[in-house]
C-alpha cells in the first residue's frame, strides 16, 4: 500500500499492480537497438518514419541527431537509414534501392512474416484478407506485398460484408486482437471453399492484452501508459476499457495531474509495446512522490519495496548483454532444439547439437544449467543460447591482440544476414557489416562470400559477447590506396586497359582493373542492340576495354568495349543501297512495324505496308525469326535500314486478272462454309468467296449443308476487286439464267408432268425442269373445291398446264382444274365428232360443238 498525497484533500491509499508483459516487445527491443547501435557507429544517421510509435522515444533520438524523414526523398545518399518497427511498402524498399542508400532493417519478424506471408497466398491465387487499421503503416506496408485482390478489415462485422471466396487467405496486423481473428476466422470459413490462415499477431501482444485483461478485471482503475498514436496501446487502452470503465491512456505521468483516486483503490499499470521501462517507472513514481512504497506484481500476493520494483522493472525489459552468463532452467526438449526458461518474457533456443546430437542427451527438463546470451533470433522473438559458448576463452585473447597491435585476423565468412556477414575466428564469433565485407562498388552476391576466409581489421570488441566487429574493407581499403594513386597518376582517357568482368547487371557490368573497379555501361557493350549484358558478357570474363571518362575526384572510372571497334553505321550507305537484298533477324514488333537487326550495329525497320501486297495480311513474325527484303532507304536520323519484304515478289493483283479474267470458270477446293458463302482454294493467294446469292438461280438456300470443307467444286470468276482485296465466285452463272428462258423452257398452256415438293393449304409446290420451282393454288388444283391436304401429298407426280411464267418475278403458276377441262374438252369433242355423221346441216352434235367452242374462246 502507498500513500498517495494529493495538493488538496486528505492522504489517498492506493495499491498498484504492475501488468505482466508490459512494454517494450521483441520487435521494439531490435529496433531501438538498432538506432542506438547504427547511430553509434555511423553520422547521417535518420530513420524512415518514427521508428516506434513513442514520442518520447523519437524525442531522445532526435536530440541525439536521429532525425525522422518521411520519404526516400527526403533522405541524403550519405545518410544511413533505418527502416521503422512497422516496416515500409515493397516500393519503398524498390526506391531505396535504386537511390543505393544505405539501409537498416529494423522492421519487426512479425512484421515481416505477415508481409511475406500475404504475399506467398497471393502468388499462389488466393484473395488475401488484411485484419487490421486499414491507414496504419505496417499494414499499408502488408498489402504492398500482395501482387492480386485484397481486402481490409477491422472487425468481424466488415468479415460479414466481404463477397464470396474461391480461396481466401487470412493474415492480421501483428497488434490485433487473437479472440477477434477466431471469429472473423469462423466467417471466412463460410464463405470460401479454400481458407489459408497465417497466425502473424505477435506472442507478445497477446500475452500482453491477456494480462491486462486479467488485471482489469481485478482493479479499481487501469493506466494504460503509451503513444497516443500506437495502435497496440490503443487497442490495450480499448479492451481494458470495456473491462474497467476507469481506465485512462498516457503517454508520460504529468497527464496523471488532476486524475482523482478513491481512499483504498487498486491501481492497474500496463503499457504498449512500444512504451520504455524508464517511462512506466516514471508513472510508479508518481504515485510514490518521494515516499517509500509498496508495488505488487500482478501474478503473486506478494508485496515488494519500490527498489525491488525498479530491479523487477529492469529485469523485465532488459536481456543480459550479449555474451553474458547466465543460469537457465531446461523447459522443453523437441527435436532439434532445447527451450531454456532465463527469467525474460520468452525462452532461450540452444541448437540439440551441444548436449549430444539429435538422440540423447544429457540434460532433462527441470534441470538448471548455464549458458550464454548470443541475442535474439530473427524470426520468432527467441533467444539464442549456448553453452558451448562458454568454452570459448582461448581465442579471445589473440583477438584482443590483434585489437591493440592492429594486426589482421583470418575470419571465416559463415552467413548473411539483413545488416550483414556473420564470421569465425576459430571459435570467436564476429560481425562484419554488410558495407565492411568489400569496397561499395565491388558488391557481389552475398552468398558468394560465404564460405570464404578473408583478413579482416579488428574494429571493435564485446568482451561479455566474446565477439568483436570486423572489417575487410577497411583492411583492403590501407594496402589498396596507395595502389590507386598511382594508377590514376598514370591513366589517359583513350587508354586501353585489360580487366575482369566482376559483376553482371541489367544495366552494365563492372569491372576490376586490380586497384580499381570501372563501370561497363550497357549502351557501351556493343554496337548493336544489348538488351541484356549477360549476353555478352561473362562474371570472371577477361576483357580488352577503352578508358571513356576519368573521374580522380571520386576515383570513378567509365570503359567502354565497342569502341575497340569501328562503328558499322558509318559504312551503312556504301554497304546498303537501294534495292539491295538484304538479310536480317527480327528483334521486336513495334506499333508500325517491325525492327531487324541486319548486323551488330546495323538495324533495319520493315513498315507494316512493306510486309504483303495484301493489305490486310496476317504476316506472322517473331523475335529471332530470320528473314530477307530489299533495301528501300534509309533513316541516317533514327538509324535505321528500312526494308520491304514484299518487293521481293510480284505483285500478284497485276497478273491475277491475265491468268483468271472475269467470266473464266476455275476449280477449286471448298476451304469453310460460312453463313454467307463458301470460300475456295483455287490455288491463289487469296481464296474466292461465292455468296449465297451466286449458289443457285432459283431462291438463296438458307441450309448449305450439302456442301462441305475440302470438296473440289467448279465456279465462274465473277469479279476481281484489287482494292478491296476482295475476288467474287459464282456457281450459278456455271448455266444460263434459266428465267431469261422461261418462255421457251415452259410456254403458256403448255401440259407437264410435275412432282409435288410441298403441301399447304393454300397450294402445292412442284419441281420443274432446271432446279425450278412452280405453285398450284388451291383454286387451280380441282374443278370442285377441296382442300390439299386430303387429295395431294409430298413426291405425288401430277400433270398441270402453265398458265403463267413470269421472269421478273421469277414465277410459274400451274393448273390443274386447266389440265382436267382441257381433257374433259378433248374427250367431248371426240365424242361429237362420231356423233356427227357429216349428213346434216343442222344437228344435236353440232349445236354442242358450237356451244363449246363458244366456251373456249370466253375463257381464252
Amino acid at each position: 500500500m502507498l500513500r498517495l498525497t494529493g495538493n488538496e484533500g486528505p492522504e489517498v491509499l492506493v495499491k498498484i499492480f504492475l501488468a505482466e508483459h508490459a512494454g517494450f516487445c521483441f520487435g521494439v527491443e531490435r529496433a531501438v537497438s538498432l538506432v542506438e547501435e547504427t547511430s553509434g557507429i555511423k553520422s547521417n544517421v535518420c530513420t524512415l518514419g518514427p521508428i516506434i510509435h513513442n514520442p518520447q522515444v523519437v524525442r531522445r533520438f532526435s536530440e541525439k541527431g536521429v532525425s525522422v524523414c518521411k520519404s526516400p526523398d527526403d533522405i541524403n545518399r550519405e545518410s544511413t537509414v533505418i527502416i521503422r518497427s512497422h516496416g515500409v511498402t515493397r516500393e519503398t524498399y524498390r526506391n531505396l534501392d535504386e537511390k543505393g542508400i544505405d539501409t537498416v532493417d529494423a522492421t519487426c519478424p512479425f512484421v515481416k512474416k505477415a508481409q511475406k506471408s500475404a504475399g506467398e497466398f497471393s502468388r499462389d491465387g488466393f484473395s488475401v484478407v488484411v485484419f487490421g487499421e486499414r491507414e496504419h503503416p505496417e499494414v499499408e506496408g502488408i498489402v504492398s506485398f500482395i501482387e492480386g485482390d485484397f481486402y481490409i478489415i477491422s472487425s468481424e462485422t466488415e468479415a460479414e460484408t466481404l463477397p464470396d471466396f474461391e480461396k481466401c487467405a487470412l493474415v492480421a496486423q501483428t497488434t490485433q486482437n487473437k479472440d477477434t481473428f477466431s471469429k472473423i476466422t469462423e466467417v471466412l470459413k463460410a464463405k470460401c471453399r479454400v481458407l489459408e490462415t497465417a497466425h502473424t499477431i505477435c506472442s507478445a501482444t497477446e500475452k500482453r492484452q491477456s494480462a491486462a485483461i486479467e488485471l482489469a478485471r481485478r482493479v479499481d482503475a487501469m493506466i494504460v501508459i503509451g503513444g497516443k498514436n500506437s495502435a497496440n496501446t490503443t487497442r490495450l487502452f480499448t479492451i481494458c476499457g470495456e473491462i474497467c470503465p476507469r481506465t485512462y491512456h498516457i503517454e508520460t505521468a504529468e497527464e496523471l495531474e488532476g486524475v482523482k483516486f478513491m481512499p483504498e483503490d487498486t491501481i492497474g499499470i500496463t503499457a504498449g509495446a512500444s512504451t520504455p521501462g524508464d517511462l512506466i517507472k516514471e508513472v510508479i513514481e508518481y504515485f510514490g512522490r518521494g515516499q517509500e512504497m509498496n508495488v505488487n506484481n500482478s501474478n503473486s500476493n506478494d508485496e515488494m519495496r519500490m527498489e525491488d520494483f525498479e530491479t523487477l522493472l529492469e529485469e523485465s525489459f532488459q536481456l543480459p548483454e550479449k555474451g553474458s552468463i547466465v543460469k537457465g532452467v531446461v523447459a522443453q526438449i523437441n527435436e532439434s532444439e532445447i527451450l531454456v526458461n532465463i527469467g525474460y518474457k520468452t525462452e532461450g533456443i540452444i541448437s540439440k547439437t551441444e548436449f549430444g546430437g539429435k538422440g540423447d542427451v544429457d540434460v532433462k527438463v527441470g534441470d538448471e544449467i548455464e549458458v550464454m546470451y548470443q541475442g535474439m533470433t530473427g524470426g520468432g522473438g527467441y533467444i539464442k543460447l549456448s553453452r558451448k559458448a562458454i568454452e570459448k576463452e582461448t581465442d579471445w585473447l589473440a583477438v584482443e591482440s590483434a585489437l591493440e597491435t592492429g594486426e589482421p585476423v583470418k575470419v571465416k565468412v559463415t552467413g548473411n544476414v539483413d545488416k550483414g556477414f556473420l564470421g569465425k575466428f576459430n571459435d570467436i564469433d564476429c560481425f562484419i557489416p554488410e558495407n565492411h565485407i568489400d569496397f561499395k562498388n565491388r558488391m557481389q552476391d552475398p552468398k558468394s562470400y560465404i564460405g570464404k576466409e578473408i583478413e579482416c581489421k579488428v574494429l571493435k570488441t564485446n568482451k561479455k559477447q566474446r565477439s568483436f566487429l570486423a572489417s575487410r574493407r577497411i583492411n583492403m581499403s590501407e594496402s589498396m590506396d596507395k595502389n590507386k594513386k598511382e594508377f590514376f597518376d598514370g591513366i589517359k582517357e583513350g587508354a586501353v586497359l585489360k580487366g575482369t568482368v566482376k559483376t553482371v547487371k541489367n544495366y552494365g557490368a563492372f569491372m576490376n582493373f586490380g586497384a580499381v573497379d570501372g563501370f561497363l555501361h550497357k549502351n557501351n557493350i556493343g554496337w548493336g542492340v544489348v538488351k541484356h549484358p549477360s549476353q555478352y558478357l561473362k562474371e570472371g570474363e577477361e576483357l580488352d576495354v577503352l578508358v571513356l571518362t576519368i573521374d580522380r575526384e571520386n576515383e570513378k572510372l567509365e570503359v567502354g568495349l565497342k569502341q575497340m571497334h569501328n562503328d558499322p553505321w558509318s559504312a551503312v550507305d556504301e554497304k546498303y543501297p537501294d534495292n539491295q537484298i538484304v538479310k536480317g533477324t527480327v528483334i521486336t514488333r513495334k506499333s508500325k512495324g517491325f525492327v531487324l537487326e541486319l548486323e551488330p550495329g546495323v538495324d533495319g525497320f520493315v513498315p507494316q505496308e512493306e510486309l504483303s501486297w495484301l493489305k490486310n495480311a496476317k504476316v506472322k513474325l517473331e523475335p529471332k525469326d530470320n528473314v530477307e527484303g530489299v533495301v528501300v532507304g534509309v533513316d541516317n536520323a533514327n538509324r535505321k535500314v528500312i526494308v520491304s519484304l514484299r518487293l521481293l515478289n510480284e505483285n500478284p493483283w497485276d497478273t491475277l486478272k491475265d491468268k483468271h479474267p472475269e467470266g473464266a470458270t476455275v476449280k477449286g477446293i471448298i476451304k469453310s462454309v460460312t453463313e454467307f458463302g463458301l470460300f475456295v482454294d483455287f490455288g491463289e493467294f487469296l481464296d474466292g468467296l461465292i455468296r449465297k446469292k451466286d449458289i443457285s438461280w432459283t431462291d438463296e438456300p438458307e441450309d448449305l449443308s450439302n456442301f462441305k470443307e475440302g470438296d473440289a467444286i467448279d465456279a465462274k470468276v465473277l469479279k476481281i476487286d484489287p482494292e478491296r482485296e476482295r475476288i467474287s465466285l459464282g456457281l450459278k452463272q456455271l448455266e444460263p439464267n434459266p428465267w431469261r428462258e422461261i418462255g421457251k423452257l415452259l410456254p403458256l398452256g403448255k401440259m407437264t408432268e410435275v412432282e409435288i415438293t410441298a403441301v399447304t393449304k393454300d397450294g402445292v409446290t412442284v419441281a420443274l425442269p432446271r432446279d425450278l420451282s412452280g405453285f398450284i393454288p388451291v383454286s387451280e388444283l380441282d374443278v370442285d373445291k377441296i382442300e390439299p391436304e386430303s387429295k395431294f401429298k409430298v413426291g405425288q407426280t401430277i400433270k398441270a398446264v402453265v398458265i403463267k411464267n413470269d421472269q421478273r418475278e421469277r414465277s410459274v403458276i400451274l393448273s390443274v382444274r386447266r389440265h382436267q377441262q382441257d381433257s374433259e374438252r378433248k374427250e367431248v369433242k371426240e365424242f361429237l365428232k362420231k356423233m356427227d355423221d357429216g349428213s346434216s346441216s343442222f344437228s344435236l352434235g353440232s349445236m354442242l360443238k358450237d356451244k363449246l367452242d363458244a366456251l373456249e374462246n370466253n375463257e381464252e
